[in-house]
C-alpha cells in the first residue's frame, strides 16, 4: 500500500514537472514572437474616375482581421491600436487623407520605432467595383529597413468575401513574420556569443 502511495507520488510530481516545463516552453516561444505594428489600411486608388472607395471601418475591420489572424498563429504580438494611433497623430499623419497617408515603408519604418515593434505592415484595400476588391499588405523589418511584399489578394464579392479570404493573406504574412522572428532571435543568440 505505502508503495502505491509512494509512485502515485512520484508519478504527480512528475506529471506536474512535466507539465511546468512544456508551460515555460510554450511560454518562451511566446515571448519570442516579434511586435508587429499593423498600420490602418489605407483606400486605394485605382485611378477610375468616381471610384467607390472601401469605408473606413471597412479598412479598419479587414486590418483588425488580419493582425487577429496573425496573433491566432503565434505570428506576433500586436501593438495596441491606441499606441499606434498617437504616434500617427504626433507625426501628423492622418490615414484617412491620401496626402498625408503613411503608404511607404521609411514611414512605416519611423511609426515602428516610435511604438517599439520589430516590424510593420501596411497596405491598403482596394474597391474597383462594387463587387471588386483587393487588398495588399507589404512588411518593413524595423530593424533593418528590409521590406517584402507587398502580400495581395483580389476578391470578387460582397465585403463579407472579401473578410472571408483574409485568412490566405494573413496566414502568407503571419508566416513571413514567424520566419522573421525566429531570425531575428538566431542573430540575438550569436550575437551573444
Amino acid at each position: 500500500m505505502k508503495r502505491l502511495a509512494w509512485r502515485t507520488l512520484i508519478l504527480s510530481l512528475a506529471v506536474t514537472l512535466g507539465t511546468s516545463a512544456l508551460a515555460a516552453v510554450a511560454s518562451q516561444a511566446q515571448n519570442n514572437a516579434g511586435t508587429f505594428a499593423m498600420l490602418p489600411l489605407v483606400a486605394g486608388d485605382t485611378g477610375v474616375p468616381y471610384q467607390v472607395h472601401a469605408t473606413h471601418a471597412e479598412r479598419t475591420s479587414f486590418g483588425h482581421s488580419i493582425a487577429a489572424q496573425i496573433r491566432a498563429s503565434d505570428g506576433g504580438i500586436p501593438i495596441a491600436d491606441a499606441r499606434i494611433a498617437r504616434a500617427l497623430a504626433h507625426a501628423g499623419i492622418d490615414q484617412e487623407t491620401p496626402y498625408h497617408a503613411c503608404t511607404d515603408a521609411v514611414c512605416a519604418r519611423r511609426i515602428g520605432r516610435a511604438v517599439g515593434a520589430d516590424t510593420v505592415l501596411f497596405g491598403s484595400v482596394t474597391r474597383a467595383l462594387a463587387m471588386i476588391w483587393g487588398s495588399e499588405v507589404s512588411i518593413v523589418d524595423v530593424a533593418t529597413g528590409r521590406v517584402q511584399g507587398p502580400y495581395d489578394l483580389g476578391y470578387k464579392g460582397d465585403f463579407i468575401t472579401l473578410e472571408a479570404g483574409v485568412g490566405e493573406l494573413a496566414h502568407a504574412v503571419s508566416n513571413r513574420l514567424i520566419a522573421d522572428s525566429a531570425l531575428r532571435n538566431r542573430n540575438r543568440a550569436m550575437a551573444r556569443r
